[in-house]
């Protein structure tokens, strides 16, 4: 989760953020900052790897007792990983700004003078392997990257159980803003500000207060829980089934902006599928049937 606070943080600051594994990397204009989240047994190896980077660099250990040795961690900083994740908390409920956290002082200008609202997600997949899928399913004439609008959010919710236990959920919505659906992104999209190539940026038919709704409605579905109760009755047992759907007020929704998705078109003479960019993923593949004449 405090992979994901990071990085929720840093591009609400207009930070371009990328997630390998366990480092994430971030910069904005001339500062870059890489930041290592390594387990007990990769904790070695990683001191290694961040040593010589570029910019600042960070270890957020995720166990006890890091060995703090200073003739390794020579121009590395070491923060805690519980008082990191309350330090963004606070700024992800409003009681307190970005610029106020311990991730500011890794910036020469502060994190709260540009607030992130519109960005591009970077493809993976380049025209020349689109061309490639599309001749071999649909022998593709006609390839076209649309940047499809997003609002994306993030979420928070939380259930309480019985004895006082809760379940929380956390992760990010999408709100596809020509179809009004939303959507789960499980995926760590790098963002940036702009594209070399697209063929056409297509506009927002709802806005960011509709799509706040529709978000907040579906955190509501992901956080609900079923519940069972089991009981007898005439010398049979019953279980009955609850879904439990968390409250309005036990839902935070935090706003990351504008969000386009580059999706690839490419129409055939023997159909049209359509891909997503970002993840290779075929999402639609309509395919023409000749005639049995």
């Amino acid at each position: 989760m405090i992979r994901q606070l990071v990085r929720r943080l840093l591009q609400k600051a207009g930070c371009n953020v990328r997630i390998e594994g366990e480092i994430l990397e971030a910069w904005r204009g001339s500062a870059k900052l890489t930041i290592a989240f390594p387990s007990k047994e990769t904790a070695e190896e990683t001191v290694d790897s961040i040593a010589s980077v570029d910019g600042q660099a960070v270890i957020v250990p995720l166990f006890d007792g890091f060995p703090k040795d200073e003739s390794k961690l020579e121009g590395i900083t070491v923060l805690e990983r519980t008082e990191l994740e309350d330090d963004i908390m606070q700024v992800l409920k409003g009681e307190k700004k970005s610029g106020e956290t311990k991730l500011a002082a890794f910036f020469p200008d502060s994190l709260d003078e540009e607030e992130f609202q519109e960005a591009m997600v970077r493809p993976i997949i380049e025209r020349e392997e689109v061309v490639e899928i599309g001749s071999k399913t649909v022998e593709g004439f006609n390839y076209i990257l649309d940047l499809v609008p997003y609002f994306v959010f993030g979420y928070q919710s939380v259930v309480e159980l019985e004895e006082g236990n809760v379940h929380e959920t956390t992760g990010m919505i999408g709100i596809n803003a020509l179809t009004k659906s939303p959507e789960v992104w499980t995926e760590d999209f790098e963002r940036v500000d702009g594209l070399e190539y697209f063929d056409r940026k297509l506009e927002p038919k709802l806005d960011e207060k509709e799509a706040f709704q529709i978000a907040q409605k579906e955190a509501m579905n992901l956080g609900a829980m079923e519940k069972e109760k089991v009981r007898e009755t005439g010398g049979a047992r019953v279980v009955e089934k609850k879904r439990i759907k968390p409250k309005k007020e036990d839902i935070q929704i935090e706003g990351e902006g504008l969000v386009y998705l580059p999706i690839w078109c490419v129409e055939g003479t023997k159909g049209v599928i359509i891909i997503n960019a970002c993840t290779g993923k075929i999402l639609r593949e309509n395919l023409y049937h000749p005639s049995s004449d």
